[in-house]
């Protein structure tokens, strides 16, 4: 089941207005009726919920974990909310690198690629995703999502095909940054085949797992080949190893 925050009220006869209660009273309603159906229900009533109070984190917490059993498409059509509850929630938790992992997954689809772009987070250059990479994968180093990231930050070729995540590319990678991606790129795999069968794809996708193993497996080869050939170059030639 998806981990669900139940909210407590949090206005005082005093510190708030008479409406003001009413419609928190109405809230914490609302989240509580969301435990007690099944998840497309569940999703319309935290909808109605962050709509009477959009400044309350935990209809935002709840709507993102009751959309993670759902399909890609639906996820990717809820990447605003992730969007906001991300600036609510503290950075450098292993619940904010879970979302975090979540986010870029999402972005995977055209859906949730167009909400990403129309308004990213502050950390979206080539040195934040590459610092919040980091953190994601130091957080959660069991999701297939931190790996993948990981990788592709690393990677940063994704930004040239079409329905992938894109940013503008600062620093060019180093024979160490193509081993860390093919490394990542495995993890991918290595996770995925000790998962449930029922959630055994890393990518959201529907094609047989097999395939999708298959083509991380392509993607890790040619991140060593990269490093190779970058190491078989004049140490003046190399790329420059950033602090």
């Amino acid at each position: 089941m998806p981990r669900r925050t139940i909210a407590t009220p949090r206005l005082g006869p005093e510190s708030a207005s008479k409406e003001d209660r009413i419609k928190e009273k109405e809230y914490i309603r609302l989240l509580e009726k969301s435990t007690k159906v099944g998840a497309h229900k569940a999703v319309q009533i935290l909808r109605r919920a962050i709509a009477l109070m959009p400044e309350r984190e935990e209809a935002y917490h709840n709507l993102v974990q009751e959309i993670s059993t759902f399909g890609p498409d639906v996820r990717g059509k809820c990447t605003a909310a992730m969007l906001k509850l991300l600036t609510m929630q503290t950075t450098g938790t292993e619940i904010w690198a879970s979302n975090v992992a979540m986010l870029w997954m999402q972005s995977k689809t055209e859906a949730g690629l167009a909400q990403l772009h129309a308004n990213p987070p502050d950390w979206w250059t080539d040195e934040g995703l590459q610092r919040t990479a980091s953190e994601v994968i130091t957080l959660q180093p069991k999701l297939f999502g931190s790996h993948l990231m990981f990788a592709e930050v690393l990677n940063c070729e994704c930004i040239e095909r079409p329905g992938q995540p894109r940013w503008s590319i600062t620093r060019e990678r180093t024979s160490a940054d193509y081993r860390r991606a093919a490394k990542a790129y495995e993890e991918v795999i290595r996770l995925s085949m000790e998962s449930p069968a029922s959630q055994a794809r890393p990518l959201g996708s529907q094609e047989p797992v097999a395939c999708i193993h298959h083509r991380l497996q392509q993607n890790a080869d040619k991140m060593n080949g990269r490093a190779e050939e970058l190491e078989s170059l004049p140490q003046d030639q190399q790329p420059m190893v950033q602090p």
